[in-house]
């Protein structure tokens, strides 16, 4: 039987829910607002932007926060532009947190630019650069947190500990990737990852089971669950992409890759969601064994 066609909104509730559920501000803001800062920054005259250069000889506090929204040429520009809304769009369809997002998208925004600068300064002082890819890294790393939190909403039971793993995947297929790496850190990173999956194998065995299902609801009924299917396939490709933005060899086309920033940028980012989620798993513990 042919299926009856529905309405955009219908057919979007159906199938990603979760888009339907944030304020017109949250789109204006991280849509809107967010790339036109970033396209009137591009489009300033040169005599303007100059100052908002990092430059560690001449270093202002101007410098050390605009410097991550300022881009070289057009191509940096439209680069970062669009992997920005590619993955601001996959935290829209997964997010169920909207406060805890908009918290951290203002720590990202307002304050990752000078703390990723000053870390700069401390571990390559002589280290120059410009553009929004250390904050991109930063979304990049929170991310995974997006995919925590909505797996819980459906009933896994994860903990931290999956944020952790995702962070050790990730270094491990950075560190594949790149060459003379010695095989001790293979090593660590492999034992951390089985030791980490073991301690958290029974969240790990529900999240098998949960994606089990989603595959058989999948080959019921393909035209239904294809847009799910596929934003669930792009969040995991990015959540694993660490490597794409760190790579060994840091000329890119011609251009040098600021991979530090890059790296702390991400690294920043899920920290913090983690100890976020540590800090809440502690509290509760403590307050079940102190309050009986």
């Amino acid at each position: 039987m042919e299926r009856k066609k529905l309405p955009f909104k219908q057919a979007v509730n159906l199938m990603v829910p979760n888009l339907l559920t944030w304020k017109r501000l949250d789109w204006a803001f991280f849509f809107i607002v967010i790339p036109a800062i970033l396209t009137g920054i591009y489009v300033m005259p040169a005599a303007i932007t100059d100052s908002f250069n990092w430059d560690p000889q001449k270093a202002t506090i101007l410098s050390a926060f605009m410097s991550h929204y300022t881009h070289t040429n057009f191509l940096h520009f439209i680069g970062n532009l669009s992997q920005y809304v590619a993955i601001m769009f996959l935290i829209f369809c997964i997010e169920p947190k909207k406060t805890t997002f908009r918290k951290a998208s203002l720590v990202i925004l307002l304050a990752f630019p000078l703390l990723l600068t000053a870390s700069e300064l401390y571990l390559a002082p002589k280290l120059g650069g410009l553009g929004f890819s250390g904050l991109l890294a930063a979304f990049l790393g929170y991310l995974p947190y997006s995919a925590y939190n909505y797996l819980k909403e459906k009933g896994v039971p994860l903990k931290s500990y999956f944020l952790v793993l995702l962070m050790l995947l990730n270094f491990g297929i950075m560190i594949l990737t790149w060459q003379n790496i010695a095989i001790s850190q293979y090593l660590m990173v492999l034992v951390g990852v089985l030791l980490l999956a073991y301690s958290g194998r029974t969240g790990l065995i529900a999240l098998a089971k949960f994606l089990r299902q989603q595959h058989q609801k999948f080959k019921s009924d393909k035209a239904l669950y294809f847009i799910p299917m596929l934003i669930a396939v792009l969040a995991s490709v990015y959540m694993l992409s660490l490597a794409a933005i760190v790579p060994q060899n840091i000329n890119q086309d011609g251009q040098t890759v600021n991979i530090l920033v890059h790296y702390l940028g991400y690294a920043f980012a899920i920290s913090m969601m983690t100890a976020l989620e540590a800090g809440k798993e502690t509290l509760a513990f403590l307050r079940i064994h102190f309050t009986q």
